[in-house]
This record gives C-alpha cells, sequence and structure tokens, in this order.
C-alpha cells in the first residue's frame, strides 16, 4: 500500500506519520493469537518489552515485518533498497505504571545517519488513557537535545531506558498523541523526540516496533559488535553490515541478543544474569 505524496511530505516535515492501516481484522487477530502464545513461552519472569530482535528468532514476527503493505509504505519514505535490523514488543498491562522516556534514538544508537524508518504496529487499541506514542513534531529537525541517566530513584514506576530528554527540555513543546486502532501503524524519524506515558487504564496495550534502513546506513563495529541485517527489498550494493538469513522457528531472544542501547539497569542486568546461570545449571 502506497503513501500518498501528502503524507510523504509529513513525514519529512513533522517527523511523524500515523493512522495508515496495515493489518485486515483478520491479521489483528492472528498477531495478537500469536503475542499471547509467545509471552507464554517466556521464561518465569522474563519480561517481554526487555527482548528485542524478535525478527531474527521468530519466523511469524518475520512475517508480520515483511507485510507488503508495510513495506510498500516503508519504501515510499526511505527508497527501494533498505533492510530491517529490529523488531520489539513495547506493553503494557492494565493499570501499569511503565514508561518511555522522552528520547531521540538516534542519540543512542551507534550507526550512521541515512534514510531510515521506525515503524510501531498497534496489536490492540493504542490511546492516550493506556499510553500511546507521543512525540514533538518538526524535534527530528533540530537533532541532539541533552541527555541524560534517567532519574528513577526520584520517581516511581518502571522505566524503559537508561537514557532520557529530562521533562524539562520538553516543557513548552506541542506534543502529538499518536492514538492508533489495532492494525494502524504510525511512522516515526530516528531523530523525532518521542516516548510514551504509563498505562492508566484497565485495558492491555501492546506495539510491536520495527527498524528499517537503507543500505547504506551501517553500525559502529566496535560499539555494536554483533550488528547484522536481514534484507528485505532492492539491492545491497555497499556490503557495509552482516547479513544473515530469515528466521525457519518459533523462538524468543534472549538477553544476550539484546543490542547495547536497549541495556537493562543494574537491577536487571543482575536479575538476568542470575536467571541464565539457573538455566544453564539445570540444563
Amino acid at each position: 500500500m502506497s503513501l500518498s505524496p501528502e503524507q510523504v511530505s509529513q513525514f519529512r516535515e513533522r517527523g511523524y506519520l500515523t493512522g495508515v492501516p496495515a493489518l485486515s481484522t483478520e491479521e489483528v487477530a492472528e498477531v495478537r493469537e500469536n503475542f499471547e502464545r509467545i509471552r507464554g513461552m517466556l521464561p518465569p519472569g522474563e519480561r517481554i518489552h526487555f527482548l528485542s530482535q524478535w525478527h531474527k528468532k521468530n519466523d511469524f514476527i518475520f512475517k508480520v515485518c515483511s507485510n507488503p503493505r508495510i513495506l510498500d509504505s516503508v519504501e515510499d519514505l526511505i527508497g527501494p533498497d533498505f533492510y530491517l535490523w529490529d523488531a520489539y514488543f513495547f506493553v503494557k498491562d492494565p493499570h501499569e505504571n511503565v514508561t518511555s522516556q522522552w528520547h531521540q534514538d538516534m542519540a543512542a544508537w551507534p550507526m550512521t545517519e541515512g534514510p531510515m524508518a521506525s515503524v510501531f504496529l498497534a496489536v490492540t487499541d493504542c490511546e492516550r488513557s493506556n499510553g500511546c506514542l507521543r512525540v514533538v513534531p518538526q524535534s527530528h529537525l533540530s537533532r541532539r537535545r541533552h541527555v541524560l541517566p534517567p532519574a528513577s530513584s526520584e520517581r516511581s514506576g518502571e522505566y524503559l531506558f537508561n537514557y532520557e530528554v529530562p521533562d524539562v527540555d520538553v516543557a513548552g513543546d506541542d506534543v502529538a498523541y499518536l492514538e492508533l486502532a489495532a492494525g494502524e501503524v504510525s511512522f516515526h524519524h530516528q531523530w523525532m523526540l518521542h516516548g510514551s506515558g504509563p498505562n492508566m487504564s484497565g485495558k492491555l496495550r501492546v506495539g510491536l516496533a520495527m527498524r528499517y534502513a537503507a543500505f547504506d546506513v551501517s553500525a559502529d563495529s566496535k560499539r555494536w559488535p554483533g550488528f547484522s541485517i536481514i534484507p528485505m527489498r532492492g539491492e545491497d550494493r555497499y556490503g557495509k553490515s552482516k547479513v544473515v538469513s530469515a528466521p525457519t522457528e518459533y523462538g524468543y531472544p534472549t538477553a544476550e541478543d539484546e543490542p547495547h542501547y536497549r541495556v537493562r539497569g543494574p537491577f536487571e542486568r543482575f536479575r538476568g544474569a542470575v536467571r541464565r546461570r539457573i538455566r544453564r545449571i539445570i540444563s
């Protein structure tokens, strides 16, 4: 499904695009069913929103990331030659105080500049009341802002990243809430200032984030030695990144698959290490 010239212009000028239909009612039901199955596969105590790289481990998730309607839109935004490099779930259970702090992705990603698109697929309805994505329009034009470790000790709730743009730096900016019906997608620029609040409702909120980039974009091998890509469309004329095959099994990633920019806090790292040690002992 191709985007209109007006939609492409909005993405480039405002840094985001929202409310684009992607999945049918039947496809949404299939994704929701598989999400519940996948969540049930995880080891006790593992949190699904702390795991990424699903596109390399689970053939169903890769199938979703390969949906032609999504890829058509990505192609309109970043060109005909591109790859997939990450996919992960953002999950907020009913009345769960989990926050995605204000941040700009490229402030943390060890990647070169170039055409990219972040796609957020609504697996459930994503509304302001249950913590939908929020963005500051045109913030991608100003690029870097001041980034600090989150002041979690001064707040209640759980925070997903180990960096943030302080709230004071966002105060006064216009904020757009990207409310989506299940099956719709939004797109945002890699320098877009964005985040999401807690789920204050009684409804589950689930989104699948997918990251695409043109073949000219690469990662710093010293800072991310395990970086690899799965080609999606067109031709790789640069050969800058390690290419891996699409998954053929219905598996799940582990903490060892985590990119550095999604590194957990000290407590989460310690707890994860203990769980991995226990699994090795009992296996």
